[in-house]
């Protein structure tokens, strides 16, 4: 991964695509449908709950590097549902997990995508948003693929408790070093809503493993080999295509794009959470609580190596 991995998820996370997602869909008709409103009862905040016309704009409106890491975070947000249909047939055999999937996971990572795009917009009218994604989701939707399931439902749950640990402490690093209030809001809301998604991964992964029975080595192997998928973020053309609406003749491998994305990286990882991500990595492996206090302190530099390879 080039810079930080807000999908990051941190991730590449395997990239579960609809069948058809190898085709460009049409994100017109994505983005600008309207929430149903048997969806809209089910979100635990909605759009209408953020002020976006009290942003302090002399606080964010010149910090043109968070205008390219909000307008790449939801970019990829937005595509949620590319991959997220499939994931919820990998679950079928679980239909009460396959439906919270369907009908709760996925809208509200969606909706995660509309507040950034309205932030987006509110603040730099001049973002050509729509012009961005329609170009970030032709190459987008390329890497779509299974290939990176885990061999069982148990291993790809705890697999899952990774990339919301990612997901959920670079918010809170960037709801850390974002000093606009409006921002501050919308963030915090998108971090609590990754944090209950970790632990409902976790709450179905231990379903899972009760009758799986993986050893903690295969459950660590798991965890490890999602944990160096990050490396290769598909964040880093979300960043991509938000900056080329600013410099469309930089070079992808330019000084101009390479510099953006290093200082961002900078930013996130002065802020990150490396402690909690390292608690969270840790449950999964459900270790005696004895035994979990006693290797946390030890596991440290290993908290700075996690942060290094989510935020490089």
């Amino acid at each position: 991964m080039a810079a930080i991995d807000l999908r990051l998820r941190p991730a590449r996370m395997p990239a579960y695509c609809r069948p058809n997602a190898s085709a460009p869909m049409n994100p017109d008709a994505r983005t600008d449908a309207p929430v149903q409103p048997a969806v809209a009862r089910r979100l635990p905040w909605r759009l209408e709950d953020i002020p976006f016309d009290t942003i302090e704009l002399p606080k964010i409106r010149g910090r043109e590097d968070m205008m390219f890491l909000l307008g790449a975070a939801s970019f990829i947000e937005f595509a949620s549902d590319t991959y997220a249909g499939n994931l919820a047939e990998f679950f079928r055999d679980e239909p009460d997990i396959a439906a919270w999937l369907s009908q709760h996971w996925e809208p509200e990572e969606v909706q995660h995508g509309r507040a950034l795009r309205a932030y987006v917009e509110a603040v730099w009218p001049e973002f050509e948003w729509q012009r961005a994604y329609d170009d970030f989701f032709v190459e987008y939707s390329k890497l779509c693929g299974t290939e990176g399931y885990e061999s069982t439902c148990g291993l790809e749950m705890a697999a899952r408790c990774v990339v919301e640990t990612g997901t959920s402490t670079a918010y809170k690093a960037i709801r850390d070093f974002a000093d606009e209030p409006v921002l501050v809001r919308l963030v915090e809301h998108i971090r609590s809503d990754e944090v209950r998604h970790y632990k409902h991964f976790l709450q179905f992964f231990d379903r899972y493993h009760a009758r799986e029975k993986n050893s903690r080595l295969r459950v660590l192997r798991s965890l490890k080999n999602r944990l160096v998928e990050s490396r290769h973020s598909d964040f880093e053309i979300g960043l991509w295509y938000a900056y080329r609406t600013r410099y469309p003749d930089e070079r992808r491998d330019g000084k101009g794009f390479t510099t953006m994305q290093s200082r961002i990286a900078r930013k996130v990882r002065d802020h990150y959470p490396a402690g909690q991500a390292i608690r969270m990595l840790l449950k999964p492996l459900r270790l005696p609580a004895f035994l979990s206090s006693m290797i946390q302190p030890m596991l440290s530099p290993i908290g700075l190596v996690i942060r290094q390879v989510l935020l490089r």
